[in-house]
């Protein structure tokens, strides 16, 4: 999947246009073109690019809103890599309130029944020097 290889690329767009994929992608199933229906590995993938995007100050408000998005929608619930594409990249982010972000995140993972997988456990345990 095109987006998949942008989120592992180093381009410095990369967050960017694997969101605008999903977006075109989007726009054309709602259109009619059932087979481009955007799936949870889709928006995960696109996580994973702004999570990949250490400096950028749109990163966390785009996952959260991705993140937003796909809680809203019937059959894109999302699974526990994109919950740890949200927390990596609220970890790598200069936000003031990283903390609380991350928090209500995993609060919202603990009423949804989504059990952390041991990526996310690394990810809380190696991140808690970056979050405090």
């Amino acid at each position: 999947m095109y987006i998949d290889c942008l989120a592992k690329s180093n381009r410095t767009d990369a967050a960017e246009q694997a969101e605008t994929v999903l977006r075109t992608m989007k726009q054309k199933y709602e259109a009619g073109e059932k087979q481009l229906k955007p799936t949870v590995v889709t928006y995960s993938a696109v996580i994973v690019a702004w999570s990949r995007t250490r400096n950028n100050p749109n990163a966390v408000p785009r996952v959260e809103a991705l993140l937003e998005e796909m809680k809203s929608a019937q059959s894109l619930s999302p699974d526990v890599q994109s919950i740890n594409g949200v927390l990596r990249t609220i970890a790598y982010s200069k936000l003031p309130d990283k903390l609380q972000r991350t928090e209500k995140v995993i609060q919202w993972m603990k009423e949804s029944g989504l059990r952390p997988d041991h990526h996310t456990k690394q990810a809380v345990a190696k991140y808690q020097g970056i979050l405090f």
